[in-house]
């Protein structure tokens, strides 16, 4: 399963959150700035871009009855905020549709592609701009089957394949609606609640005021579906990505799996002789770790909540390992977390912590290469448990929404955090343990040691050593190598050989014939 969106470090929200950030003023000028924020947002996220081409984005955009004041308003943000989310969000391959009701229109279905190709601005934007309300023969606003919409974009517009979906809808289906359209609407709450086959879903609540003819609404909601876990893990980069952080104020409404990575760790310090950091993946990292065993390494760092808006009231936090290179069974090493407990802990706030984690005895690797080893490095990863686990959602939140009228038909998903009571965050581990240098330092004196016994030998038998020999009466002296032989001829005709030694005196011979001396 694919990790969510991180809760980002950002200023606090504006009291009028939920807005899109382009949407605080229409000016030809902010307008162009912000598509140039834009411009280099994406550029700067080029290579994830590169990699999310393969997975689609589907934009289903709800276009019955109670969605009329965001089309017949003339000051309505709603079509440049949907061209501003699709240049934000999409991977390549971009289908834009709408969807009411399939049947009631004829002609058309529903939901009907307006736009199904690469994406480009102009074609891009001219179908939203080309999007209208579905009427019924007689001028009546067609219903809304959110149900069948998503089953049958999944099904049909996607073919089955992994895809984004992302719904822009107002969370009302139509009018006096019929016992169908309310089981419509009910099946689509639990689709995205219970489905295997949607493992990411968001929401972005957005504030948006309009007027038409018919009806006033003061908001929308934009659902964010990854259909697969491929799809899944795009979706959470894209939410994450600058360009969609640059669009709303706040991260969306995280709707499914809060049971998994509930929070954040960030490294603040170890204890020496260890160094720590977080990784660019979000793993820690210790550097320096002792390889002799029964050591303790004392990490400081930062929990933060990843869930948006919810705030943790209480919870108990423990911590194991789970995997870990080389050993066999990771629960037999200890592993703590201090303090045990988190209380009120806000999606923008942080609680400090230390982790004790006690590390094994690590080998050096074999041969003439762990002699020179000097680090080796082992993965592995941390199990941060929450029990007991409490939330409710953040007052300023809870405020906020309060300004959207569609609030009183959201599904019961919204509410699902409420039955969450435990959740594990995965905390990546990496240690670069230290190996000490005294078996190499010992290794190389004894290879230097060596080496100087064999050149002073080399020394020795290079050198001449001056010989003392008697011979016809008198003395002679000889200079003679180690091994070296002389042959001398004595006065009676006999020969003398005289021969060099490493240690101590020459060795001598007579002989009765003369020898011819070596060449």
């Amino acid at each position: 399963m694919p990790s969510h969106a991180r809760r980002r470090a950002c200023p606090a929200a504006p009291a009028s959150a939920f807005v899109p950030g382009f949407m605080t003023a229409f000016a030809p000028a902010l307008a162009r700035a912000f598509a140039a924020t834009l411009a280099i947002a994406a550029a700067l996220v080029l290579p994830a871009a590169a990699a999310r081409a393969e997975v689609p984005s589907l934009y289903l955009v709800q276009n019955s009855g109670w969605m009329e004041p965001f089309f017949a308003d003339r000051a309505s943000p709603f079509k440049p905020l949907l061209s501003a989310l699709v240049d934000a969000s999409h991977t390549g391959r971009t289908i834009i549709a709408d969807f009411s009701q399939d049947g009631q229109v004829p002609g058309r279905r529903s939901p009907q592609v307006d736009y199904d190709g690469p994406f480009a601005p102009a074609p891009v934007h001219a179908a939203i701009d080309a999007l209208a309300l579905a009427v019924r023969p007689g001028g009546r606003l067609a219903d809304a089957d959110f149900d069948g919409a998503l089953v049958r974009s999944l099904d049909t517009v996607l073919a089955g394949r992994p895809g984004i979906v992302w719904i822009v809808t107002n969370n009302k289906n139509s009018p006096n609606n019929s016992a169908e359209i309310d089981r419509n609407t009910r099946g689509f709450a639990e689709l995205v609640r219970s489905s295997d086959a949607l493992p990411f879903v968001a929401a972005y609540p957005v504030r948006m005021p309009v007027t038409g003819r018919q009806y006033t609404e003061r908001g929308l909601i934009i659902y964010a579906i990854a259909y697969g876990d491929e799809a899944a893990a795009v979706l959470s980069r894209t939410v994450d990505a600058a360009p969609m952080r640059a669009l709303f104020t706040d991260p969306p409404f995280r709707l499914k799996h809060l049971e998994q990575a509930p929070l954040a760790f960030t490294v603040t310090g170890a204890d020496a002789p260890v160094a720590a950091s977080i990784l660019p993946d979000g793993g820690i990292l210790l550097r320096g770790v002792p390889s002799g065993g029964d050591a303790t390494v004392r990490v400081a760092g930062t929990l933060r909540s990843e869930y948006y808006p919810q705030t943790i009231v209480a919870a108990d936090v423990a911590l194991a390992w789970s995997a870990l290179d080389g050993v066999a069974d990771p629960r037999t090493l200890a592993a703590a977390v201090e303090p045990q407990s988190i209380r009120h802990l806000a999606s923008d706030a942080g609680q400090d912590v230390t982790l004790a984690l006690h590390t094994p005895a690590v080998p050096r690797p074999p041969g003439l290469a762990g002699l020179f080893a000097q680090t080796r490095v082992l993965r592995g990863t941390l199990s941060l448990r929450l029990d007991n686990l409490s939330m409710a959602l953040g007052e300023d939140f809870a405020a906020k929404m309060g300004d959207i009228a569609a609030l009183d038909q959201l599904p019961d998903v919204f509410a699902d955090y409420q039955k969450v009571t435990a959740a594990t965050a995965v905390l990546p581990v990496t240690l670069a343990v230290h190996f000490s240098p005294l078996p190499l330092i010992a290794a190389l004196a004894a290879a230097a040691l060596t080496l100087l016994a064999l050149a002073a030998a080399l020394l020795v038998l290079a050198r001449a050593r001056q010989y003392s020999v008697p011979m016809d009466g008198r003395s002679r002296s000889f200079a003679l190598r180690p091994m070296q032989s002389r042959t001398v001829a004595l006065a009676d005709g006999r020969a003398l050989v005289v021969t060099g030694r490493l240690f101590g005196p020459h060795r001598h011979a007579v002989l009765d014939r003369p020898r011819k001396p070596p060449r």
